[in-house]
Parts: C-alpha cells; sequence; structure tokens
C-alpha cells in the first residue's frame, strides 16, 4: 500500500526500532513486554534494543528492564 497523505505530509511506515521508541517512556517495561506491545518476535526485539542502547536510545535497567534513554 502506497503512503498516506495527510494535509500535504506523507505518513510512512515506522521502521521497527521507531515503533519501539513510540512505546517506551520513562516508565521501564521488560522485553518480553515490549515485544508484545509492538507484535514483534522477542528475538528482534532483543536485537533492536541492542542497537538503540548502543546509539543512546534507551536505558537498562536492573532486572532487565527498559526505558526510553535520557534527552
Amino acid at each position: 500500500p502506497a503512503p498516506a497523505e495527510t494535509e500535504g505530509r506523507i505518513d510512512r511506515p515506522a521502521s521497527p526500532s521507531g515503533k519501539l521508541l513510540d512505546l517506551l517512556s520513562s516508565v521501564p517495561v521488560s522485553a518480553d513486554e515490549l515485544a508484545r506491545q509492538a507484535g514483534m518476535p522477542v528475538g528482534q526485539v532483543h536485537a533492536l534494543l541492542t542497537e538503540m542502547e548502543i546509539s543512546g536510545d534507551i536505558d537498562r535497567l536492573p532486572g532487565g528492564l527498559i526505558q526510553r534513554g535520557a534527552p
């Protein structure tokens, strides 16, 4: 399907990492819960989270919890 155009703006499907970032906030969540919310395989979520941690987009907390990185 073609991207939807809304008031001159084209909405493209979010990248998988963008989808995860949209679901994250300052409230910690487990990778399993994040995968469930995103509708993505857990293995893919873990791989994306590793990349996002390296780039500083997320923070990993004790107990395996994840939250959006501090700005």
